[in-house]
């Protein structure tokens, strides 16, 4: 490969080389006053070398319009680029303070309620994605010949200067990120919103500010198409934006083409809406290795089997499809999905996971095979009997013949029809490197109770098989003749088993 490419299916309605600016026209809803519009203001603007702005006013809801929109495809939006220099002047969010307009004409247009002086407190340019098919705060529309912003001043506003700004107006959806290699550099996260935040461009997927990522629409990992990413990143943090007036698939992640690679380690991305939280989805089969990341309040995740997931943490997300990927060390917590892990037919790629319920739904998720083994899972929060309450640990989504589940712990379960017989597996404590012929004690930790008397054992080690259950403890004594009892007292058995090595010191005293 080469070095990194970052391109975009954005097209333009009105940026800095369409020109055209001719086209901005003023619209004014209510009041009275001047109107005077600057359709190339070059005192300030996010993309290129001017904006169209307008005057001030008070007590009205006026706004910019270009004449000149587009047909936007399925699933994508219009992205417009909008600024609004005295915030506390305008009107709550919840009121329309500001303003995406999208329309036939200045008079049968639609308005989406996207900031106000409560949510627009930073200020600045912003850049606001719209679906014009998604519900509108107000009006309706048929058409999308124009597109622009509104700004609700309900009382006194500024005296002075152009405050409300229009720039560059796009449609479309995707960042999409190709090439990179060791000797040109890999993709990254930094790379592409450096070059995003050009002001040859402003694209206004990806932003970089205060230490964070912020993306909406789809970053697009590689082409199934075209070429491949090799794209790692580590140590960044990342927010889904939040965007109100778009599909619910809208943003996410696509690794696309089986020859891509996609390393993240310690990545954190948190969703700030509701409507839209970000998917992930390794489309085509790739090259895909989570280390050490935290995902919170996102939509799916689907992996395939060149997927490799480790010591990550997935908390408030929806499902999780295993795919046949490599999961071990994670952590589901409070999934708000029916099943937090969709494992399929197998779970021979999966250990060590955690299942934190949230009250409600399944922890894992089979839907074929007839033996399975749990190594290392463990659930709480669930249901503590088997039932069809919906917050059964385990899911048997099978619905006829025997499934023989193996697990470290009991669990509860769940079958869509067939017959589960749940074994509590046995794990080993070995006491190794014992001088043969000594003796091998094992109580309940603080009691006389004996679990294991292990008389003038013949090797050097002895072994203790149990059913793991949190919190339980034991003292461990070792005797022989001519040497000192060596003893472990309070010892945790884990749920993988453990090793106790003894060092046992002859008895100068011992006299035979």
């Amino acid at each position: 490969m080469a070095a990194p490419i970052y391109a975009t299916d954005l097209a333009a309605v009105i940026d800095e080389n369409t020109g055209n600016t001719a086209n901005f026209t003023l619209i004014t809803d209510g009041g009275g006053g001047q109107n005077a519009i600057t359709v190339a203001d070059t005192d300030d603007f996010i993309e290129g070398t001017s904006c169209a702005s307008r005057n001030p006013f008070s007590s009205s809801t006026r706004g910019i319009y270009y004449n000149g929109g587009a047909t936007v495809a399925s699933g994508d939006a219009f992205f417009v680029w909008t600024k609004a220099d005295v915030a506390q002047a305008i009107a709550a969010k919840s009121s329309g303070g500001i303003q995406i307009i999208i329309g036939d004409n200045a008079t049968t247009k639609s308005r989406w309620y996207v900031d106000g002086n409560d949510t627009y407190q930073i200020g600045g340019w912003k850049c606001y994605p719209i679906d014009p098919t998604v519900t509108a705060s107000t009006g309706s529309h048929t058409a999308t010949s124009i597109v622009g912003c509104m700004w609700n001043v309900p009382s006194t506003g500024p005296s002075k200067g152009q405050p409300f700004k229009l720039d560059a107006i796009r449609h479309g959806r995707s960042l999409i990120i190709t090439d990179g290699d060791l000797a040109n550099g890999y993709a990254t996260f930094s790379g592409a919103a450096t070059f995003d935040n050009s002001t040859t461009r402003q694209w206004g997927l990806l932003r970089y500010g205060s230490g964070v990522y912020t993306f909406q629409g789809l970053l697009q990992l590689g082409s199934t198409g075209g070429n491949s990413v090799d794209f790692r990143d580590s140590n960044k943090a990342c927010f889904v934006a939040e965007t109100d007036f778009v599909g619910s698939t809208f943003n996410g992640i696509e690794v696309q083409n089986a020859a891509s690679r996609v390393d993240f380690t310690g990545i954190s991305i948190n969703a700030l809406g509701t409507v839209s939280k970000g998917y992930f989805e390794a489309v085509d089969n790739a090259d895909i290795n989570f280390d050490s990341c935290a995902f919170r309040d996102m939509d799916t995740f689907i992996f395939q089997s060149n997927s490799t997931i480790i010591d990550t943490t997935f908390a408030r997300c929806n499902q999780v499809t295993l795919g046949g990927a490599t999961m071990s060390g994670c952590i589901f917590n409070a999934s708000t999905a029916t099943t937090a892990l969709l494992a399929g037919a197998s779970v021979t790629t999966i250990s060590n996971i955690q299942f934190i319920s949230s009250g409600t739904g399944h922890g894992l998720e089979i839907t074929g095979g007839t033996n399975h083994t749990l190594s290392g899972i463990t659930f709480s929060g669930y249901a503590g009997t088997n039932g069809s309450t919906g917050n059964e640990a385990l899911f048997v989504n099978i619905g006829s013949g025997t499934v023989n589940i193996t697990a470290d712990s009991a669990l509860s379960y769940r079958t869509a029809g067939a017959t589960v017989n749940l074994t509590v597996g046995q794990k080993t404590l070995t006491v190794s490197n014992v001088v043969s012929g000594s003796d091998v004690v094992i109580k309940s930790a603080g009691t006389l109770t004996k679990l294991q008397d292990d008389q003038d054992i013949a090797g050097t080690s002895s072994s203790y098989s149990y059913t793991y259950s949190a919190g339980t403890f034991v003292d461990v004594a070792v005797y022989r003749e001519g040497y000192i009892p060596y003893y472990v007292n309070g010892f945790e058995l884990g749920p993988n088993g453990g090793t106790i090595q003894v060092s046992q010191s002859i008895d100068r005293n011992y006299v035979p």
